[in-house]
C-alpha cells in the first residue's frame, strides 16, 4: 500500500513540475501526500475550478492537501494538474 501511494504522489509531483507548478510544492511532506500553495489570493479561484471539475481536496492553511487514495489512477492526477494549471 505504501509503495503504491508513494508512486502516485511521485507521479503527481512530476506532473506538477512539468506544468511549471512545482515551485509551489511545500517541502517536507509524507510519501503518501503533498501540499500545494497557490499564489497569494489564488486559492478561491482554484477552489472554484476544482469544484466545477468535481475534484475534492482539503484546504489546509493557505494550501491544498493532496492525498491520493489507492483507487486513484494516474490519469485522474493528470486531470487535477490540468485543472490547477488552468485555474492559476
Amino acid at each position: 500500500i505504501a509503495q503504491r501511494l508513494a508512486a502516485l504522489t511521485q507521479h503527481l509531483e512530476r506532473a506538477l513540475r512539468q506544468r511549471r507548478l512545482g515551485e509551489f510544492l511545500l517541502p517536507g511532506h509524507a510519501p503518501h501526500l503533498c501540499a500545494r500553495a497557490p499564489q497569494d489570493g489564488a486559492l478561491p479561484q482554484v477552489q472554484a475550478a476544482l469544484e466545477r471539475a468535481r475534484i475534492v481536496l482539503q484546504v489546509r492553511g493557505k494550501g491544498l492537501r493532496i492525498a491520493p487514495h489507492l483507487h486513484i489512477r494516474e490519469a485522474q492526477l493528470d486531470e487535477l494538474v490540468s485543472v490547477l494549471a488552468e485555474a492559476i
